[in-house]
């Protein structure tokens, strides 16, 4: 396999993602344990102090 076909393969994987994914990017950056949690006091969920 040439180093051109291989390029092409690892992008249509990306491809691949999107469509299981909900055509969302996967290059977004993950939820941190800090934002998830404030998110879920605005809601008024019941968090602990220490996580």
């Amino acid at each position: 396999m040439s180093l051109y076909q291989f390029s092409s393969y690892m992008d249509e994987i990306s491809n691949i993602e999107k469509m299981f994914s909900g055509g969302g990017s996967t290059k977004e950056k993950p939820i941190s344990t800090e934002e998830l949690i404030k998110g879920a006091r605005q809601k008024g969920l019941k968090v602990p102090k220490h996580y």
